[in-house]
């Protein structure tokens, strides 16, 4: 009887090893399933350029999903220095100016133009009133008003407004 129980003791421990063994095999087998299958997800996603694949209904590529030309900056070096009388105590504005555009032909010719570009934002900025400039809302206006104006001057003398923003990269007010 002894002989019996040792027996059947050892037919459990012996199922339980196999089916502890079972459960190592399955699970080191999800583990490299799981593991190619995040492998192979980003190397198709690294690998695989999505603008070609996106096409209109009319088979022509999309232009939104193309891809935009690299973005040049001229730094505009001096700062704008703007003094205003508020309430009868002097106040200054300093402010750096750097410009973006795609296409750095039009950024030598804002380099060739830079008086005219430096007198035509002065005069803006001037104009502005103090208050407004505290605001987020007030400097967007200054910021939209300098991009119209910058664009203005490389339109008249390329025939194309292609800044495309104006970086206020420095802005003091005391």
């Amino acid at each position: 009887m002894a002989k019996d129980d040792q027996e059947e003791t050892q037919d459990v421990a012996e199922e339980q090893a196999a089916g502890s063994k079972k459960k190592l095999i399955l699970f080191l087998v999800l583990s490299i399933v799981l593991l190619a299958g995040v492998g192979g997800g980003t190397t198709y996603f690294l690998l695989v350029d999505s603008d070609d694949s996106e096409q209109l209904e009319g088979g022509e590529e999309s232009s939104a999903g193309s891809t935009l030309a690299e973005a040049h900056y001229l730094e505009l070096t001096e700062p704008f220095i703007v003094d205003f009388n508020v309430e009868g105590k002097q106040r200054f504005l300093q402010l750096y100016i750097t410009v973006m555009a795609r296409d750095t032909e039009v950024l030598d010719v804002l380099e060739t133009h830079m008086p005219l570009v430096r007198n035509n934002l002065n005069l803006l900025i001037g104009r502005q009133e103090f208050e407004g400039l505290s605001t987020s809302e007030g400097k967007q206006k200054l910021k939209d008003e300098a991009l119209t104006s910058v664009q203005e001057l490389v339109k008249a003398e390329t025939g194309d407004d292609a800044v495309e923003a104006i970086l206020f990269t420095n802005f003091v007010i005391q």
